[in-house]
């Protein structure tokens, strides 16, 4: 790509519609860029006990704890860090460095009560009984809300009553089930084993009694192969099996999934983010709705639909795990294990990239950025964007004692100079057509270097 610098904002709308739908790039990314330096854990342990001795950093702290093992081979659609042992369990070794890791940053968190607990992967059903026991027994260590969230990613094909058992007695309150897709030849086409609707009702029967709190099923659209038949009667399986709320997660395309060679692959994605997605999501709120569930997101540009009845969502009172840092929820996430990705609310960020057999507190293996100013304001409007489609401009100049207009004046400009922004009534609006175009629109926004470095 030619320095976005050096572009008219014509052309710019253009490169940024061909890198969303090359890339399928819809939503912002919080990716490392290639010049950020290495730190160890003394040095990152050392930032967030500066952080935490500030009491608003400390009432939204969630624990997550990475393991980054499959059975038998990895979802070609997967793109999180994760291996294939031999003997198909999570090696000791591992749990070990986990367990080491945890241990050293505990101190410097002592008196913060984390707000939920995510166990993800990977798959965190490989764990033996032992192995999950001693995990849990470190972690029940430490202080939590009276209402966290306490959740823990399993597969139906790698768990069993011991293991659901253990996870309870240990204070763990969701499950969240891994399936994607109920068609054969849909999981085949990505190399993944299907699993009996029978032991799925089978596992969610006995979960239930055990009780756990909320049992979600995520399920994919996109995944090659695939029908609207075939994912409508998915989700209205799955109610029927008992499950709380299903989570439908939009399959980010990649390239190598299509048949289709050079220009046509733009077209085939473009008919896929414009047409296909939004026609499946209608049947699936369709299908959902006959069911007596409800659509809490209801919107197609979102990388995820959550699905659920609405007597559940009066009851479920748990505070949940996020993601990604939202500076409206303050929340920030402590993450250990190989490829965890933590930070500190929009001031700091770090990823373990090194794949340490034993853990070294010396050892530099955290990519580690302390956020500046500019990328914490473009993370804010990102998140606005994406979640509602707005920035209201008092809500930043609360935030950051700054003007909206004028520390965007640029980009706002070159929106205006294409018609594709309003503002109005203090919002700032942006004026997409479609899923694509929006998604192009808010990378006006996105870190340029980060932009121009995907060619």
């Amino acid at each position: 790509m030619r320095r976005l610098a050096d572009m008219t904002a014509a052309q710019k709308i253009e490169a940024f519609r061909e890198i969303t739908l090359k890339y399928n790039l819809f939503n912002p990314v919080q990716s490392f860029a290639p010049r950020l330096a290495f730190e160890s854990a003394a040095v990152v342990r050392n930032a967030w006990r500066e952080i935490l001795c500030d009491e608003r950093f400390r009432d939204n702290v969630s624990l997550y704890f990475h393991i980054p093992y499959c059975k038998g081979q990895r979802c070609s659609y997967c793109m999180y860090y994760s291996q294939v042992p031999d003997a198909a369990v999570v090696p000791d070794s591992y749990m070990q460095y986990l367990c080491d890791e945890f241990d050293y940053f505990l101190p410097v968190a002592e008196n913060t009560p984390f707000r939920a607990l995510y166990i993800g992967g990977g798959t965190p059903s490989l764990m033996t009984v032992e192995q999950m026991r001693i995990l849990l027994q470190r972690i029940n260590g430490v202080p939590f809300d009276e209402y966290a969230e306490k959740c823990v990613e399993q597969s139906f094909l790698t768990t069993d009553v011991h293991k659901l058992r253990a996870l309870r007695e240990f204070g763990i309150n969701r499950l969240s089930f891994g399936v994607q897709s109920l068609e054969p030849t849909v999981l085949a086409n990505v190399r993944r084993d299907p699993v009996d609707i029978s032991v799925i009702s089978a596992t969610i029967n006995h979960s239930k009694a055990l009780g756990f709190r909320e049992i979600n099923v995520d399920l994919m659209i996109g995944l090659p192969g695939e029908s609207t038949q075939g994912v409508t009667s998915a989700i209205r399986r799955l109610i029927e099996s008992g499950v709380d709320c299903v989570t439908i997660y939009i399959f980010r395309h990649l390239k190598r999934h299509l048949t289709q060679e050079g220009a046509q692959v733009s077209n085939v994605l473009d008919e896929y983010n414009t047409v296909y997605i939004p026609e499946v999501l209608q049947a699936v709120r369709e299908t959902v709705s006959a069911c007596g569930w409800i659509d809490t997101v209801g919107d197609d540009y979102t990388e995820y639909q959550f699905f659920s009845s609405a007597e559940h969502l009066a009851r479920y009172d748990l505070m949940g795990y996020r993601t990604q840092p939202d500076r409206a929820a303050r929340n920030s996430i402590m993450g250990f294990g190989h490829a965890a990705y933590s930070y500190a609310q929009d001031f700091m960020r770090y990823e373990n990239r090194k794949r340490a057999e034993i853990f070294d507190p010396n050892d530099r293996q955290y990519v580690f950025d302390l956020i500046g100013a500019m990328d914490r304001q473009r993370v804010f409007v990102l998140d606005r964007l994406a979640n509602h489609g707005t920035v209201e401009l008092g809500e930043f100049a609360g935030h950051f004692q700054r003007d909206f207009l004028s520390v965007f004046a640029n980009e706002v400009a070159e929106l205006n100079d294409l018609h594709r922004c309003v503002v109005e009534g203090g919002t700032f609006r942006l004026c997409g057509g479609d899923r694509v175009e929006t998604s192009a629109l808010c990378k006006f926004f996105w870190d340029p270097q980060y932009l121009e470095s995907l060619e």
